[in-house]
């Protein structure tokens, strides 16, 4: 482990104890991880798969670099408060764009766009200011273009992206109205639903109206033919009875 410490401190270009040592090589694989997964996700096509995946592992990745990069401005706050600043800056704008995304707010597309990017420029940005003047060539710019340079890059692109995707004004206007015609639709499919329902409804109660006044005049007919017969039957009876008494006269 002493060689460990000695490396970083190399690294660091102070000495460092352990526990920052750890935090800081936890951080560099977190912060590695967090350009690799936000180079993909910039690059791939924006659809179901391969970008939605690598923005899921940058969130995660910068997740840790802002945990650890807390954990490290706590122990040398004089030298890494910049940087702490930093890493608010990049895990609030990131978790911004990821809500919006999982959450589907009103303009999420926009909200996505800008939290994401400018999440990965801040990052760039706390890369460069820490580490620019130890690296070849680069040690040779001034401090602010270490500051100012992702920004420069990266923000151009990000309006591009934004025009060619439309502004917000016009995505929240094209979301308001699906919305609203979708609600129109639904609110006309519940009102066609319940006419038919109440039409049904009638129809059903006619058709039993009808079916028992039906039934009521059947059992009235039924009636009368059974009163007919019997009155027949009756009279059956009486002429039988009459040509009998007459024949026993005769």
């Amino acid at each position: 482990m002493p060689d460990l410490t000695e490396q970083l401190s190399r690294l660091v270009g102070a000495p460092v104890d352990l526990t920052f040592g750890l935090l800081l090589v936890v951080h560099i694989a977190a912060g590695l991880m967090c350009v690799i997964t936000g180079a993909a996700a910039l690059l791939s096509r924006k659809q179901p798969g391969r970008h939605p995946g690598a923005g899921e592992v940058y969130y995660r990745a910068l997740a840790v670099v802002f945990v650890t990069a807390t954990g490290m401005a706590g122990m040398r706050w004089s030298q890494s408060a910049y940087l702490f600043v930093l890493g608010c800056v990049a895990f609030g704008f990131a978790t911004l764009g990821f809500s919006a995304r999982k959450r589907r707010w009103p303009g999420w597309l926009t909200l996505h766009m800008v939290g994401m990017s400018v999440s990965y420029i801040v990052l760039l940005t706390a890369f460069y200011v820490d580490n620019g003047p130890k690296l070849p060539l680069w040690d040779r710019l001034p401090t602010f273009a270490f500051w100012i340079g992702p920004s420069a890059i990266g923000l151009p692109l990000l309006a591009r992206a934004l025009v060619r995707h439309k502004w917000p004004g016009k995505q929240l206007q094209r979301e308001y109205r699906v919305d609203l015609t979708q609600s129109a639709r639904r609110h006309l499919c519940g009102q066609v639903v319940h006419e038919i329902g109440q039409s049904a409804q009638h129809r059903a109660l006619d058709t039993f109206a009808r079916v028992g006044s039906a039934m009521g005049h059947f059992e009235d007919q039924a009636e009368q033919h059974a009163h007919s017969a019997r009155q027949r039957l009756r009279q059956c009876v009486c002429n039988m009875r009459d040509d009998g008494l007459g024949t026993v006269i005769s």
